[in-house]
């Protein structure tokens, strides 16, 4: 439909974040700035400009999911139904808010797109296979979890970050890792993330379902396989990492910034071993006209000759 959203943040009146719909420009190359349509503004922040997320992704249910940090607040938002900080939040791709969103009939106003609620740092994520929200969240003092996220539950900011406290009202993560392991397995801030989609994936079946992420300052990359709870080392030495996604065309690419050098760049990662023909790109459905011609467009991966 040639819409286009954006995650990002209004000085006016006071800085906050804006969620919004472009069009883009007939030459699918840029977006017309005239033609934003403003679908949801988040409380204001402080001028300390940490800890404000965030993600914005479509999930498997047609929704607009969108992460949302605490601003380093804390116990003030995080837990609060009157705060949309500290939280992923669900609403409609036309900005209006999902009644069976979980916290509907609890919240008022604006507050009933709220998802999940007790997060610090929200910053990546993505749904897998199985359609599960899959969170990677930068922790304080100790931890970087990885969260499984499900509507209507608490994940325990401020209250306590990492592995199993025994509060019943907290979920606790599935994943993650603390800052006080030795250098190849800890670090300061978790970011991501990338599912593998096995129907796209060129990497090997072994990899299919894992959730890849990495750390901000050691540079590495792991991906995490959540049956068996289990990460596995991918890549190292990667400059200051802030985002990992898997294309169409099924490889792997790493956003990096502040590498030392003035700029940040996109890498990508291929798998260069032979793998079983998989189609990297299915046909999209098309309306026409009764009696008109449809065209359909399929791309496969593998070694030549496919057939």
């Amino acid at each position: 439909n040639h819409y286009v959203y954006v995650y990002y943040h209004r000085p006016t009146p006071t800085i906050h974040g804006v969620i919004s719909r472009f069009v883009v420009r007939p030459n699918g190359l840029s977006v017309d700035p005239a033609t934003e349509t403003v679908l949801y503004e988040m409380d204001s922040l402080n001028l300390n400009g940490v800890h404000t997320g965030g993600s914005l992704q479509f999930g498997p249910d047609g929704k607009l999911y969108v992460s949302v940090g605490d601003d380093a607040r804390g116990i003030d938002v995080s837990h609060s139904l009157t705060s949309d900080l500290g939280k992923i939040l669900r609403i409609n791709k036309d900005g209006s808010l999902p009644t069976d969103n979980p916290f509907y009939t609890q919240a008022a106003g604006k507050y009933r797109s709220i998802y999940s609620k007790g997060h610090r740092n929200p910053y990546t994520f993505d749904f897998d296979q199985r359609g599960h929200l899959m969170l990677a969240e930068v922790g304080l003092h100790s931890y970087e979890e990885i969260n499984d996220v499900v509507g209507g539950r608490d994940y325990g900011w401020p209250d306590y970050e990492g592995p199993d406290n025994g509060d019943a009202r907290y979920a606790d993560p599935v994943g993650g890792y603390s800052h006080d392991q030795a250098p190849e397995n800890g670090g300061c801030a978790i970011i991501g993330s990338a599912a593998v989609d096995p129907a796209t994936s060129t990497f090997p079946a072994s990899y299919d379902g894992d959730f890849f992420y990495a750390d901000y300052c050691n540079g590495w990359m792991k991906s995490f396989d959540p049956v068996t709870g289990t990460s596995t080392p991918f890549a190292t030495a990667i400059a200051n990492p802030t985002h990992i996604v898997f294309g169409p065309d099924g490889n792997l690419y790493y956003l990096t910034r502040n590498t030392g050098t003035g700029s940040g760049w996109i890498t990508q990662i291929s798998y260069t071993g032979s793998t079983a023909p998989s189609i990297s790109s299915q046909p999209r459905s098309t309306t026409v006209g009764i009696g008109q011609a449809a065209t359909f467009t399929v791309e496969a991966l593998g070694a030549a000759p496919l057939s």
